[in-house]
């Protein structure tokens, strides 16, 4: 299964530096927002 998924991502992401900082960023994104206040809107 992991041999698999390494030929899909060479496939996919020939670049794996470049898919790393990208994918940095994109984890980055979600941890600055992980703390972010939740609104409780009452149901009717």
């Amino acid at each position: 299964m992991q041999k698999e998924r390494s030929k899909v991502m060479k496939a996919v992401f020939p670049d794996t530096a470049d898919f790393e900082q990208e994918d940095k960023k994109r984890w980055g994104l979600i941890t600055e927002h992980w703390d972010e206040k939740l609104i409780e809107v009452p149901v009717q």
